[in-house]
């Protein structure tokens, strides 16, 4: 139920994304708005812009197995602030946010 999601989401840690080709994902600012820590391929166009390397998160390339399992292994052993990060990037989604811009221009 898409009711659920919310709390799906705010019971999960990770959002891992290995697409071999994606334009529009909005899993990654889902995941972002619930601080989740986000691991993508580079193969994620648009959205993925917002995923700058090891600072909020990590884009490693979709054939490298062993880079995934480090920057997962990196998650687990830095102290940083990943989510806030996420969630203030995520934020120019949120309802009001939107709301405003859109009635802005009318």
């Amino acid at each position: 139920c898409w009711n659920d999601i919310t709390m799906l989401y705010t019971k999960l840690e990770y959002l891992f994304l290995p697409a071999t080709f994606s334009n529009s994902n909005y899993s990654i600012i889902e995941a972002m708005a619930s601080r989740m820590k986000i691991i993508i391929s580079d193969n994620i166009l648009g959205v993925g812009a917002y995923i700058n390397n090891m600072e909020n998160g990590y884009k490693i390339p979709l054939d490298n197995l062993d880079e995934y399992v480090n920057a997962f292994m990196a998650f687990k052993l830095q102290d940083k602030d990943w989510e806030n990060k996420n969630e203030d990037i995520a934020s120019i989604y949120n309802k009001e946010s939107v709301a405003n811009q859109w009635l802005l221009k009318l």
